[in-house]
């Protein structure tokens, strides 16, 4: 079900992040594609931060693995941006720079496609990723 206090700000911020593009480096196209991805990516945390604890909220009881894979994530995402933001690219500071928030916007889109499938594969998509602790040497 499509939540308008979910989708409403992430559109509002999906066109803010591509007018601010289209205006800074003037290529309609890319202006277009990081705006879809921003929409699409906030919407999509929006709408899981409740099914994943600890997603938008630091009391997350997963322990140690959620911030492994969280921090694996943040780390490429920050290697991908400064890669594509790097001097050696022979375009413009500006269409750099959008380049970058274009590989952050997919990055969050893409790392949400997988909380989403991750939660239908759990079930019907629409719960929550139950974790189960069990004792070292246990056979169940």
């Amino acid at each position: 079900m499509i939540d308008s206090r979910t989708w409403m700000p992430a559109i509002a911020l999906g066109l803010a992040t591509s007018g601010g593009v289209y205006w800074l480096a003037d290529v309609p196209l890319l202006a277009t594609y990081v705006g879809a991805f921003w929409t699409i990516g906030v919407g999509l945390t929006a709408y899981h931060a409740d099914a994943i604890p600890g997603l938008l909220r630091g009391n997350s009881e997963w322990g140690t693995t959620a911030r492994l894979w969280s921090g694996a994530f943040g780390g490429l995402m920050a290697l991908a941006a400064t890669a594509v933001m790097g001097p050696q690219l022979p375009v413009s500071s500006e269409t750099r720079f959008a380049l970058g928030l274009l590989v952050i916007g997919v990055a969050i889109t893409m790392a949400n496609v997988g909380i989403g499938l991750a939660l239908s594969l759990a079930g019907d998509g629409a719960g929550t990723v139950e974790t189960r602790v069990e004792a070292p040497g246990s056979d169940s």
